[in-house]
């Protein structure tokens, strides 16, 4: 369970900037292009989901927004009895807040360039990491993934990536080369957040399912079918 607060009740320009508060996300047809660009490869890939994703980042609106607690928190958590009737400032982007989305996106955007992480010049919020950014030494040691601290402008716009991420607020996307590496970057999230990974058998209501043909030919095929057919079931009656 988390606290939720009712976000449509702030104020627009108030409360916060109405103007700001969409979290960037990976463009529609990206993700389907780099994993197409994988499968090709044979690339590895896999799932992963932030928990409770937007408490972990802060609110840095100038706007300062509060609230107050109900009735209804203090029963289920009796020691915020004595904080009824107070005015509370929010200091973490608590979902419900229309300002949330964008916080958390700012999160791991700004993380993900500490690393060193490099944006898709043609969606920014794609990222990759070629083969001669990777501390490969350190990362045999570790287990995580750490990148050397080199000038990226000198490396070659087309050089050929080793790991790619999408996101799309709180959920990504990981491929990579090998499987390892893929090992490493989630052991370095979980030194930041808490997170699940799962195979990449869908990723926003999008199936994904790698088959084999009679011949021996693998075969990538992303759709939305099993959804077709619940609405189908659902609605055939109606139609």
């Amino acid at each position: 369970s988390r606290l939720c607060l009712r976000g449509f009740n702030a104020r627009p320009g108030i409360e916060f900037d109405p103007f700001d508060t969409a979290a960037g996300v990976a463009g529609a047809h990206s993700p389907i292009i780099l994993m197409v660009f994988g499968f090709q490869n044979g690339w590895n890939f896999e799932s992963m989901d932030i928990v409770n994703a937007f408490v972990n980042a802060y609110l840095k609106s100038p706007k300062p927004c509060y609230t107050g607690i109900m009735w209804g928190a203090a029963k289920h958590y009796p020691h915020l009895k004595s904080l009824i009737g107070y005015c509370l400032l929010i200091k973490k982007a608590l979902y419900g807040l229309s300002q949330s989305p964008k916080c958390w996106g700012d999160c791991f955007t700004e993380f993900l360039e500490e690393v060193g992480w490099i944006p898709f010049e043609s969606d920014p919020f794609c990222w990759k990491i070629t083969r001669e950014m990777i501390d490969w030494d350190k990362c045999e040691k570790t287990d995580q993934l750490f990148l050397l601290d080199i000038d990226k402008s000198n490396l070659c716009i087309h050089a050929k990536p080793v790991i790619i991420c999408f996101a799309h607020v709180d959920d990504s996307g990981i491929m990579a080369e090998e499987k390892r590496v893929i090992t490493w970057w989630r052991n370095r999230l979980k030194t930041k957040w808490d997170i699940t990974c799962d195979t990449m058998d869908s990723f926003l209501g999008m199936e994904i399912k790698f088959t084999k043909k009679e011949d021996g030919t693998e075969v990538m095929c992303i759709g939305n079918t099993a959804k077709i057919e619940k609405l189908y079931d659902q609605w055939k009656t109606a139609i």
